[in-house]
């Protein structure tokens, strides 16, 4: 790793939108550590949450709705978690876009292209992501 850069799977960015109590937010991570700190009821949790999802991991390593309809935000009639993933050298950053859709559904895109969960599976075995680690 270079000074200052991240290593290939890192997350550079989130996005979130109508997703569980956030409206819209976007956050930039760094190539470091990375923590997400607040009180209580802020959404620190709600942020694993959409990572995990975003994804492709099942909502039932959340312990939290087993149902990708119920992460919807309560007004809204779908959702959508953006998650871009540092590349390997010399190659694009890959970004993963996950709606989420009521009263049931989702799909993907992968670098603005349709995707399916299996190939979203695929690119986060090659890039070694591991979302148990997120606890």
């Amino acid at each position: 790793r270079l000074t200052g850069s991240f290593i290939p799977g890192s997350i550079v960015r989130i996005q979130l939108k109508n997703f569980v109590t956030y409206d819209f937010v976007e956050f930039r991570t760094g190539p470091y550590l990375n923590m997400i700190i607040g009180p209580n009821g802020t959404g620190k949790s709600t942020i694993a949450c959409a990572i995990c999802l975003g994804l492709n991991f099942p909502p039932n390593v959340l312990g939290r709705a087993t149902e990708l309809s119920s992460f919807v935000k309560q007004d809204a009639d779908s959702a959508h978690i953006e998650i871009e993933l540092k590349a390997p050298k010399g190659k694009p950053n890959l970004v993963i876009r996950r709606m989420l859709k009521k009263p049931k559904g989702s799909t993907f895109t992968l670098n603005g292209a349709g995707a399916t969960g299996k190939e979203i599976n695929v690119r986060m075995a090659e890039l070694n992501v591991q979302v148990s680690n997120l606890w």
